[in-house]
């Protein structure tokens, strides 16, 4: 029964599982999406003494939320308390009692900024991180408990990155051509941030559209201009950009917001409502005008600034972001890490999957071969 799983090679795992996970509490912070689904069905599976899912507020599925909650305790908090420091606090407190084993997979770092701020839970086992935007720290810093990470994974790069560039297109025309009739061809784009994402997004639009690549690291824009795209050294003077398009996972534009092009269409392709940073000139913003999919901000100086998705990450707006077939490959690998920290007591430390456990790398990507190269 398991081999028809949506998730194929994450099923094979569960079904060949021999971790006594019946001690330990799971943790999950994610989207609550259909592809998700089999996700939080199958580590049922396994034997976990209960999974308790935080979803995020601004990718939730109304259809999924009642499937997880067949398999999981589910809270979906409001954004703003999501991001609040206390909410993990009164979380841990409200969940796990000071003597029960835990294990966290974190997106966007939830668990391990407040786990670097306060101490730990004793039964903390480890947090495994499944996003670049979870990765805020340098590699070399001092954790007081295991950081695990597929955020960097080999697998991840080659493949969930080219889907979800492709998600924030898609889902962007969607909404462009149906509230605006406009699409991207043809108009001036801005891509801030030439990471996988950017580099992707940059290659499906230099054929329709001009576009030009900002970052903050000079090698990125080095190689950006060496890829044959135009490249700003900084954010100074971006009236000319019909959009701009932040996937940086940070907020690069701030007091920049105030010197756009009129009517400039700004899109998330990140995390939360990152990229553009308005609480610093809220002072100058006159009112906000929400139609189903787009807000629209005017300023004191009369510009107006045109928000898809209202700011939160489009290729997750109202759509499923990449396919579960890709999906499956981070889930296997989660799960694979999940088994190591249960089996085996890891030191305080960060274990980026692609440098300590690449024998893992290797076995999904065989299994996910085996599967979808014939």
């Amino acid at each position: 029964m398991l081999y028809k799983s949506k998730l194929p090679i994450l099923a094979r795992e569960v079904r060949q599982n021999d971790i006594d996970f019946s001690d330990i509490t799971l943790f999950v912070v994610h989207h609550i999406k259909e592809n998700v689904v089999e996700f939080i069905r199958l580590l049922s599976l396994v034997g976990f003494k209960k999974i308790v899912v935080i979803g995020k507020p601004y990718s939730r599925n109304e259809v999924a939320e009642k499937e997880f909650k067949k398999y999981a305790e589910v809270i979906v908090p409001p954004f703003e308390e999501l991001e609040k420091p206390t909410f993990i606090s009164l979380f841990i407190k409200r969940h796990l009692s000071s003597t029960d084993k835990c294990i966290c997979f974190d997106m966007s770092g939830y668990f391990s900024r407040y786990f670097t701020q306060n101490a730990p839970p004793k039964g903390l086992l480890g947090v495994i991180e499944e996003t670049k935007n979870g990765i805020w720290f340098e590699e070399n810093y001092q954790f007081k408990f295991p950081m695990l990470s597929v955020a960097s994974a080999i697998l991840k790069n080659y493949g969930e990155t080219y889907f979800v560039a492709k998600a924030i297109m898609r889902t962007s025309e969607h909404i462009l051509i149906n509230e605006r009739q406009l699409t991207l061809a043809g108009h001036n784009i801005l891509i801030v941030g030439y990471g996988s994402i950017g580099r992707h997004l940059a290659y499906f639009l230099r054929t329709q559209a001009t576009v030009s690549i900002y970052d903050i690291k000079p090698p990125l824009r080095l190689r950006a201009c060496v890829e044959g795209h135009s490249v700003l050294p900084n954010l100074k003077n971006l009236k000319k950009f019909d959009f701009i398009i932040g996937v940086t996972g940070s907020y690069p534009l701030q007091r920049e917001l105030l010197q756009l092009k009129q009517d400039v269409i700004l899109i998330n392709g990140s995390t939360g409502k990152r990229e553009f940073a308005f609480n610093p000139i809220k002072k100058s913003i006159i009112n906000v005008i929400k139609t189903q999919s787009i807000s629209t901000i005017t300023l004191k100086n009369k510009r107006r600034i045109h928000l898809l998705a209202h700011g939160y990450p489009v290729n997750f707006f109202q759509s499923e972001s990449i396919p579960s077939y890709i999906f499956d490959i981070v889930c296997a690998e989660t799960f694979i890490l999940a088994q190591l920290l249960a089996k085996s007591k890891f030191k305080p430390g960060y274990y980026p999957i692609e440098k300590y456990a690449p024998d893992v790398e290797n076995r999904v990507a065989n299994a996910w071969l085996d599967l979808w190269s014939k």
